[in-house]
């Protein structure tokens, strides 16, 4: 699910020509579009439906596209008496649906002058034939060679005990830096930890692909991870699995 989730954010970065500063939007878009999309696993339900038991109204998938430049009141320079004045709209970028701000037909739009992320119900389409001045360029369609062909991706999967089949998503590397959430401690808190490094064990004279899958099967927990954790920046390793 996460190759399928990472795969069609990319598609639509490349198709609506959208810069790669806005994968994560992308990322949430798709994710909110998936899964409201019928799946032949779940016997032709969403999973939303699944998860609620309610059919999802998708009627708000219709109006906009992902990066599609669109109208907002102007919130800025509202009720300034201004001469020359200033326009009553604003020029944003469509990038989503809000979850959990306003009602169902709340949109997400990006302020590309201010950076900002805003909620609005009130949207308006850009007319080709008298929007022409001001209006960012927008031009929706396949590209090719969105994919560099010649750069083999290896997937490895192993299945555990209760026949779940586990991907390894990430390159160790790629973890140093990010943060994450420790367990629950007694208290109830939780601390923030952040990657500073790993420790990988290989077994001397045997192929690192072989080696890589047998630690797949016998050993999950293959890396440790060096972390700073709380406020107090104590360092401890974290093993894949935690």
């Amino acid at each position: 699910m996460i190759q399928e989730l990472k795969k069609f954010t990319n598609w639509v970065l490349n198709w609506s020509d959208a810069p790669p500063e806005a994968w994560y939007a992308a990322f949430e878009y798709v994710t909110f579009v998936m899964n409201r999309t019928a799946k032949e696993r779940l016997n032709w339900r969403t999973p939303v439906e699944a998860l609620n038991g309610q059919t999802p109204d998708i009627s708000m998938l219709l109006h906009f596209t992902f990066w599609e430049p669109v109208f907002i009141a102007n919130y800025r320079d509202k009720g300034k008496k201004n001469f020359p004045s200033t326009s009553d709209e604003i020029i944003v970028r469509f990038v989503g649906f809000a979850e959990d701000v306003g009602h169902s037909c709340t949109f997400k739009v990006y302020n590309e002058e201010t950076r900002e992320i805003l909620y609005r119900s009130s949207l308006r389409k850009v007319n080709p034939d008298t929007d022409i001045l001001n209006v960012p360029p927008y031009d929706p369609k396949p590209k090719d060679n969105v994919d560099d062909e010649g750069i083999e991706e290896i997937v490895q999967t192993r299945v555990n005990e209760n026949g779940l089949r586990k991907t390894a998503m990430f390159e160790p590397h790629e973890l140093v830096g990010r943060s994450f959430l420790m367990p629950h401690n007694q208290d109830g808190t939780r601390d923030r930890a952040t990657v500073i490094g790993y420790e990988q064990e290989e077994s001397p004279g045997i192929d690192v692909m072989e080696n890589f899958q047998r630690e797949l099967d016998e050993r999950p927990a293959r890396i440790k991870f060096k972390a700073k954790v709380g406020a107090e920046g104590l360092e401890r390793y974290v093993e894949w699995s935690d």
